[in-house]
């Protein structure tokens, strides 16, 4: 079962830059400088995910390369990088959507409605999985929706806190 890279990544606009890359290095679990450090597997992963936020954030692709000291191609490149590695690999995935939660739970004046819950609810893996089975039934998506809110309050809870 595939993730899919959402198609439009909503940062909210008062979102300072500093406060994406300190969020960034938190999930990363890396020192603030080595964002910046080359051919690293995890500094290279969390400033790739850096540059996709910040480029969702209205930042041109100049003022992007200028802070991490790339060049412009680069930049384009993390861009198209990110989208296949998040749909291959649950664990970049799983941190490039912990780092939006923290940004959106800090930053962001967007509550999650009901009917924004059980939307998110049917496009957990669980979810998916169970759609697959002729056997589901309204209990089946209650669950999915529930573990879905309980991780929801867990990270809102935990980006709070930071």
């Amino acid at each position: 079962m595939r993730r899919k890279f959402p198609t439009k990544i909503e940062v909210p606009t008062n979102v300072p830059v500093m406060a994406i890359i300190r969020a960034v290095t938190k999930v990363y679990e890396i020192p603030l400088a080595a964002i910046y450090k080359r051919r690293i597997r995890m500094c290279v992963d969390a400033r790739h995910t850096a540059i996709v936020i910040l480029r969702n954030s209205e930042k041109s692709t100049e003022e992007v390369a200028e802070l991490f000291d790339i060049l412009r191609s680069s930049v384009v490149h993390a861009q198209s990088v990110v989208p296949n590695k998040y749909e291959s690999d649950k664990f970049f995935a799983a941190k490039f959507d912990k780092v939006m939660a923290h940004i959106t739970a800090k930053y962001g004046k967007k509550e999650l409605t009901l009917s924004d819950a059980k939307k998110l609810a049917l496009e957990t893996d669980y979810a998916k999985e169970m759609s697959k089975h002729s056997y589901v039934d309204c209990c089946r998506i209650g669950d999915a929706g529930n573990f879905f809110l309980e991780g929801y309050k867990h990270a809102l809870n935990e980006f709070k806190s930071i």
